[in-house]
């Protein structure tokens, strides 16, 4: 995450240096300077209303990548010091104390003017305490200020996935198929798995863990993925469960390093059963099966 300061000389670069793949018109260079200006000022609303009506101003179903790419560069640069350092702190923790880091991410929404990062570990760190409510105030805020954004459209899939829970009488998960998930398809991959067990579709369930088994995503080959094989294991019967894929699940969490917890970030549920695991795999074992 950049700092206020940082981000100046960044943003600078990106709107007017030369390797920008689509030269911006001198009226859209403007309205990002402006843009920036106003964020310098402690505004990050307005500044992402300015790129907001740029868009708006540009012919209809035209867009501009420079636009989007400072939007995004805005939603999540922190404002002060004392803001990323509290990020911080609640980002070094959500896993094994969740409620504790989503608490201390709800003042930074409104003294970070709905910084974009703040809002997204806020949903992700209540969602796995299972606090759908609090989730939900955090996504109205990452809606409000980047509502575009791919990681915003499955934060929204991921409350509804917490507010159906087990209950098979829920709607189906609607995942939009147009939106491009890029490395966040390991994550919706999952929500497919859970959507199709929840409504007892366990046909659909293996399907969709077949496919993501066999995938590779920028950030690598799903066999790297923890969640896929807690599900191959979850998936399998109850009397005869699949202990390669446990051991491979608890190995792969307990050798996880922070650059690739990073990797799977937007899974809420990251080696979250890693000890129930383990205790049946033990069990198992102990008892011969």
């Amino acid at each position: 995450m950049r700092t206020l300061f940082l981000f100046v000389t960044t943003l600078s670069a990106m709107t007017l240096g030369p390797a920008a793949t689509v030269v911006a018109s001198s009226a859209v260079t403007a309205k990002i300077e402006k843009a920036r200006e106003t964020v310098l000022k402690g505004d990050r609303t307005g500044a992402l209303k300015i790129l907001k009506d740029a868009l708006r101003e540009l012919p209809r179903e035209t867009s501009n990548p420079e636009i989007m790419q400072a939007s995004k560069e805005i939603a999540e640069v922190f404002l002060t010091d004392k803001g990323q350092n509290q990020f911080s702190l609640a980002e070094s923790f959500w896993l094994l104390r969740p409620k504790e880091a989503a608490d201390l991410l709800v003042p930074l929404l409104k003294a970070e003017d709905g910084n974009l990062a703040v809002s997204r570990l806020g949903v992700r760190a209540s969602l796995r305490a299972l606090d759908c409510v609090k989730a939900e105030t955090f996504q109205q805020q990452a809606e409000l200020t980047f509502p575009s954004g791919s990681d915003v459209k499955l934060l929204r899939l991921q409350i509804q996935d917490c507010v159906n829970g087990t209950s098979a009488s829920a709607p189906a998960l609607k995942i939009p198929a147009e939106v491009d998930w890029l490395d966040l398809d390991s994550a919706i991959r999952q929500l497919h798995v859970k959507d199709s067990i929840r409504r007892k579709d366990l046909k659909a369930a293996r399907s969709s863990l077949a496919a993501w088994e066999t995938m590779t995503t920028p950030i690598g080959p799903a066999t790297d993925d923890p969640e896929l094989f807690y599900w191959k294991w979850r998936l399998s019967p109850e009397a005869s469960r699949d202990r390669t894929a446990g051991r491979r699940y608890v190995r792969l969490c307990k050798e996880m390093t922070p650059r690739r917890r990073k990797n799977f970030a937007m899974h809420p549920e990251l080696c979250l059963h890693t000890e129930s695991v383990e205790s049946d795999l033990k069990s198992s074992e102990k008892s011969g099966l």
